[in-house]
């Protein structure tokens, strides 16, 4: 079990410095990378979580918090 979560912390770290790299390849180029339009899918997410008020701000702890788990039990540090 221990290795599962090992694993998908992982997987969930490749796919934030993905996202990362997708967000500046298309600032700098303008074009998208790898999967379609990630900067305008990311602007209507932080839309659609600004419009839902209070519930919209508690999601929003909720997934920075689940991050926060993810990379604490990874051994992540940032570094």
């Amino acid at each position: 079990m221990n290795m599962l979560k090992k694993a998908v912390a992982a997987i969930t770290q490749i796919g934030l410095a993905l996202a990362a790299l997708s967000i500046v390849i298309q600032v700098l180029f303008g074009k998208s990378f790898i999967m379609g339009d990630f900067s305008a899918n990311l602007m209507a997410l932080i839309k659609q979580i600004g419009d839902a008020g209070m519930i919209g701000l508690i999601a929003l702890a909720v997934i920075l918090w689940i991050l926060s788990i993810s990379r604490s039990e990874s051994g992540s540090s940032g570094d």
